[in-house]
């Protein structure tokens, strides 16, 4: 995606929202060294993703050779996983497919908010009605199923021609929190899953645990006699008590920062850390019953992750790049 460009207007450059981006973007500025590899072959470059802008790749060999940059061959890639839903002829009335947990029927004459429409013979219309159903139905009432305001729609639909692509709405592969933290006083377990639990043993200072954000960087807490920091916790005289001061500690941070997705309960001395959208990535199912609807894969959405990546169509597996690209807000 390209950066912002200043308009030539002068007045148009007050805009706050264009100066509010702009200062976005420098803010964003990023520079990584990345191992080469193979053409086609993802590259990992933690927190870039599918609409930053990268200004330079410029690839570096043990030879003698110039440097030069690749940036014309670089692609960023996905890290929200998604799958298809592809009709390829004229399903009956009745006949269903069903997105994250709820029920889409095609329908003659639809009634309801779930239906989408029979257009005979245009696999087109009928894959841009489906498309919009899914988001009306998720963005009316899935959020609201899912408990309370700050949650979103689980997917996000668009069509192409008779092709349907359902895409996760939260980045990464989706399976929950992971988090981990010091192997007897904060035992992590079921990392990784809608809900993983930190169990305290005797906390003392400088201990940590860390929590994976929705970036997919990683954040650190640490214990303090007397904290400073949003990312410090007090220590307290009991698990139980500790384990309650867990808990307002990774609550307090998402509640400011919003860049966890997760809340923290606590039940004697363990802290339970749930996704607040633990239906989202290759953990949402695409089912159907339609004869000439056909679903992508195994049936669940794929290729989500909790890192960025890049790929490049040159060989690069003996070289080094040195990416240059800009975060977009």
């Amino acid at each position: 995606m390209s950066l912002t460009s200043l308009p030539l207007n002068k007045q148009a450059l007050l805009n706050p929202a264009l100066l509010g981006a702009l200062l976005g973007e420098l803010q964003g500025l990023n520079v990584d060294v990345v191992d080469g590899a193979a053409a086609g072959t993802a590259m990992t470059i933690a927190g870039i993703k599918p609409n930053d802008t990268i200004v330079a790749a410029i690839k570096l060999t043990d030879t003698w050779s110039a440097p030069t940059n690749d940036k014309a061959n670089i692609t960023i890639q996905p890290v929200r996983a998604s799958g298809t839903l592809t009709i390829s002829g004229n399903p009956v009335d009745g006949e269903t497919f069903v997105v994250n947990g709820n029920t889409y029927t095609f329908k003659t004459t639809p009634t309801r908010a779930n239906h989408v429409k029979i257009t005979a013979g245009n696999n087109t219309t009928m894959a841009a009605a489906a498309a919009a159903a899914i988001n009306a139905y998720e963005g009316r009432y899935e959020s609201q199923l899912n408990g309370d305001g700050n949650r979103k729609a689980g997917v996000v639909a668009t069509s192409s021609a008779g092709v349907v692509t359902i895409t996760a709405a939260t980045d990464g592969a989706g399976n929950g929190p992971v988090v981990t933290g010091t192997v007897t006083v904060l035992a992590a377990t079921n990392s990784g899953t809608a809900q993983a639990t930190l169990t305290c043993a005797t906390v003392v200072a400088n201990n940590t645990f860390t929590v994976k954000k929705l970036d997919g960087t990683v954040l650190t807490f640490t214990a303090k006699a007397t904290p400073t920091a949003d990312t410090e916790f007090a220590l307290k005289g009991t698990d139980a008590l500790q384990a309650t001061e867990i808990a307002r500690a990774i609550n307090y941070y998402d509640q400011k920062y919003g860049t966890l997705g997760v809340s923290a309960a606590a039940v004697g001395a363990a802290v339970n850390i749930t996704s607040d959208s633990p239906r989202t990535g290759n953990t949402i199912t695409l089912t159907e019953s339609a004869t000439n609807v056909t679903v992508s894969g195994s049936g669940t959405l794929a290729g989500g992750t909790d890192t960025g990546s890049i790929k490049s169509t040159t060989d690069l597996s003996v070289a080094t790049l040195v990416v240059i690209w800009f975060n977009k807000p």
